[in-house]
């Protein structure tokens, strides 16, 4: 499966306040991946858009949850440590691709989406 540039993020014309013409999720590049019709920027919409642009991100996250799923308890520290580093990147991922699904920025470096 081959995904469009990574990261996703939201693009929206704004007509007034509290209101916006259209919402785009636009890949690395520029190019739309999803849009969404117009909507008041606290409505289902943005939640939408939320959820969408954090789709990639999400799924790295299943995939990391995935790897230590298929791994079995470390049986000497040297596994172990992997294992624990396995476990440490997959929670760090699974949080911020839920605060990137919800809207919430929580101080990563990827831009908080909504408005």
């Amino acid at each position: 499966m081959s995904l469009a540039p990574t990261p996703w993020s939201i693009d929206m014309d704004s007509v007034g306040e509290g209101w916006t013409e259209s919402i785009s999720i636009e890949d690395a590049e520029g190019n739309c991946v999803a849009h969404l019709t117009s909507g008041y920027q606290d409505g289902p919409s943005w939640s939408n858009a939320n959820l969408i642009a954090a789709a990639p991100d999400l799924l790295e996250a299943l995939q990391a949850v995935m790897v230590m799923w298929d791994v079995q308890q470390p049986r000497k520290l040297d596994d172990a440590l992997t294992w624990r580093q396995n476990d440490e990147r997959a929670h760090a991922l699974a949080e911020s691709a839920i605060a990137k699904a919800i809207g919430e920025n929580h101080g990563s470096d990827t831009e908080k989406v909504q408005p």
